[in-house]
């Protein structure tokens, strides 16, 4: 255990380091799985700024930002990766990567396992899966998207895929929760009028420390990611 690699999130606006062991081991599959506006993409952005901010590596996929938009929606959650782009410290790919001509899907699974530069940082986030890739995925697909996956965190690569689970392949998605290592389920209600969410730890293979089960959390501007004084029941 000693031997093995971590790597660091934490931010002083908020303990979500000390909620889920301190550190993520490197080498891991993580499966952040949750339906629309659950928060896939505020965990994956809060993430990546801990990686960045403990001088780790990352790479960023998005199937929903440009990178301007990228650029501005980090940057209204004090999340600022401008001089992390320019050092390239950090890799961002967009389906949309110019003038909002999207990247067929079709193509996108391929393209994405011969993406050499994704294998050389330490974090790799892809966010969401199931919007880069056609709905319906063969057996054949299934296995090169494992095979994939395997191949990187063989190399001590952190691997974070997001999916939201009413619009991913279901036999896919259910051999992703049996091999991940880590796996968080986003919880969305909507309670007296407000909205309320939460992060069920399912699975945390590998954890320095004790991992808190239920983590509540909410979005604040100019903030970011602002951890619940409890969790959702």
């Amino acid at each position: 255990m000693e031997d093995r690699k971590y790597l660091g999130i934490t931010l002083q606006t908020d303990e979500l380091h000390r909620r889920i062991g301190s550190k993520i081991p490197a080498g891991s599959l993580l499966l952040v799985e949750g339906e629309d506006s659950a928060g896939k993409s505020i965990v994956s952005q809060r993430l990546l700024f801990g990686f960045l901010v403990n001088g780790h590596s990352a790479t960023y996929v998005s199937s929903e930002l440009t990178t301007k938009d990228f650029i501005n929606q980090m940057r209204s959650l004090s999340y600022g990766v401008g001089e992390y782009l320019r050092m390239k410290k950090l890799l961002f790919i967009p389906m949309f990567p110019t003038m909002g001509r999207v990247v067929p899907r079709e193509d996108f699974l391929v393209r994405l396992m011969n993406a050499r530069q994704l294998y050389e940082n330490d974090a790799i986030i892809i966010d969401t899966l199931n919007s880069l890739i056609v709905e319906k995925l063969t057996k054949k697909d299934i296995f090169a998207l494992i095979s994939f996956l395997k191949k990187i965190i063989s190399m001590d690569k952190l691997v974070i895929i997001t999916v939201d689970p009413t619009l991913f392949d279901p036999n896919a998605l259910k051999i992703l929760r049996a091999v991940c290592d880590i796996h968080f389920k986003l919880n969305l209600k909507f309670i007296e009028g407000s909205i309320k969410r939460s992060i069920t730890v399912n699975r945390f293979r590998g954890g320095m420390r004790q991992v808190s089960q239920a983590i509540g959390f909410r979005v604040e501007p100019r903030i970011g990611f602002v951890m619940e004084i409890s969790a959702i029941a």
